[in-house]
């Protein structure tokens, strides 16, 4: 995160580096907020399986909902990366729409969204302090309140994302024959970041079946499984891990980044066996 600042900061980017960086800066804090949560959730866990403590305090109820917010604005990160490459596409007349800035506030308005949206959890009651797992978050029993999450967290991001790239197909498919070879490997380049784009997220929708599935036994059986939120979170941390290298991987400009500062740093050997073939050589004209 601190490369993507220093670039943005001090580096002379071009807009479309600019706004790539931006929205790459998005979904790294989200990351780091979510797994600090996630770890703290653990290590009550863990206390509370040794000495049997308690954590069902006044901030118990924000921080589950803080980290649901933290999971939607992650799904959203990914829609503001599609919605650069449609500007680019079909919007390119529309400067203002491939601007840093309008990057930057739409990520503040995805946010307020978030905590709206979001907001029926914490009226509904839904997020409650987990017995087993000693800390608070959504039963899978309380079925309108993981309904609403499921339609708030993976409905409202993939719909849109579908939209997006339908927009893009529908568009490619209309342009003429005639235009210019460099405007259309442009487009093709951006279709296929896009392309890149859905893959990911196509990865984090399989890595969600394990709750659905145990949203289905909760249905079935009436009662939570004890060990549902402690196979869950091996799912969720693998999508986390996942979805940085895939981010890495394929954004060119930010890959572009991490290896220029390994190619600063890198460290050349000294070599010894060419010094003495120069020697050598030296001494061998002297004679």
């Amino acid at each position: 995160m601190g490369i993507i600042i220093y670039h943005i900061v001090c580096k002379n980017l071009k807009q479309e580096d600019r706004v790539v960086s931006c929205v790459c800066l998005t979904i790294y804090p989200v990351i780091f907020l979510f797994t600090i949560i996630a770890v703290s959730f653990h290590i009550q866990t863990l206390l509370g399986d040794l000495y049997g403590k308690t954590f069902n305090s006044a901030s118990c109820t924000p921080i589950g909902y803080i980290s649901y917010i933290l999971l939607n604005m992650f799904y959203w990160a990914f829609i503001n990366q599609a919605l650069f490459r449609l500007c680019r596409i079909s919007y390119s007349r529309y400067q203002y729409l491939q601007s840093f800035w309008f990057y930057i506030s739409l990520s503040l308005i995805e946010l307020v969204f978030s905590i709206i949206v979001l907001s029926p959890l914490l009226f509904w009651h839904a997020i409650v302090y987990l017995t087993e797992d000693f800390y608070c978050y959504v039963k899978f029993t309380h079925t309108r309140g993981i309904l609403w999450l499921a339609f708030g967290i993976y409905g409202i991001p993939l719909s849109v994302l579908s939209l997006i790239y339908l927009r893009i197909v529908i568009f490619l498919r209309r342009q003429p024959k005639n235009l210019a070879v460099i405007v259309q490997q442009k487009q093709q380049r951006d279709l296929v970041v896009f392309q890149r784009i859905l893959v990911t997220i196509g990865i984090l929708v399989i890595l969600g079946i394990a709750p659905i599935i145990f949203l289905i036994m909760a249905q079935i059986t009436g009662e939570d499984y004890f060990l549902a939120f402690r196979l869950i979170w091996p799912f969720i941390s693998l999508t986390m891990i996942g979805s940085s290298l895939a981010l890495l991987l394929f954004t060119p400009q930010l890959k572009h980044m991490i290896l220029e500062i390994l190619h600063r740093t890198q460290i050349v050997p000294f070599d010894s066996a060419a010094v003495n073939s120069v020697e050598q050589q030296r001494v061998t004209t002297r004679v």
